[in-house]
């Protein structure tokens, strides 16, 4: 409620915790913050609609929101490229790289990702992101905890901002909260993926015992 003033620029995520975010806020009828998706959409296999949440947040604060119209990962490389060539989907994500401030959230690298719960990888291509490291991601992109990318089957699919182009936004804000999520968290801190957390107290002292 601080942050989404009038006339600022708010880069949206994706993730089950931000799906929860516009249940909590109190309804803004001149709040006229604008919202852009920084990934594709994404909803097979889940329990949220990404498009539903960026438009239900844009309600409750009196804005709008532009949607990044593509699955967040397509079939091909070659797709990829084609949809990242078209004018509207270029300009959205071009515009949501100079977004004002963020909200992500983190994801961990188990059965409980959201490349296994989608349907884009099985068991064995999550064993092996964490044989390489990876703690979490965010935006669909793996990093280990020291923050460093790590290479994913994903990558050359992936629909949305690199974690570069992340960094490139001034204030990042992830909600996430549990003790799966530590080692996510703080990867992405050691990162600088992200710079501002909403968490739960017991997650915050974990955060901090581990670093």
């Amino acid at each position: 409620d601080r942050v989404l003033r009038p006339g600022v620029l708010v880069g949206l995520g994706m993730g089950r915790t931000l799906a929860e975010i516009p249940n909590y806020m109190r309804t803004q009828q001149d709040g006229m913050c604008h919202f852009i998706e920084m990934v594709g959409g994404i909803g097979r296999g889940l329990s949220f609609d990404s498009y539903k949440v960026s438009s239900l947040l844009a309600d409750r604060c009196g804005g709008e929101v532009e949607h990044v119209y593509t699955p967040v990962i397509v079939e091909t490389a070659a797709a990829r490229q084609a949809l990242l060539g078209d004018p509207q989907i270029c300009s959205v994500l071009d515009r949501a790289v100079r977004s004002d401030l963020a909200l992500v959230s983190v994801g961990t690298v188990d059965l409980d990702s959201f490349l296994f719960q989608a349907g884009y990888s099985d068991e064995a291509g999550i064993e092996s992101l964490r044989e390489q490291g990876a703690v979490g991601d965010v935006l669909g992109h793996f990093f280990d905890i020291n923050g460093s990318q790590v290479t994913s089957p994903i990558d050359d699919r992936l629909i949305g901002l690199s974690l570069d182009e992340l960094k490139r936004i001034a204030t990042v804000i992830c909600v996430a909260g549990g003790p799966p999520k530590v080692p996510s968290i703080r990867g992405a801190l050691n990162g600088g993926y992200v710079n501002v957390l909403i968490t739960d107290e017991d997650t915050a002292c974990a955060v901090l015992d581990n670093g």
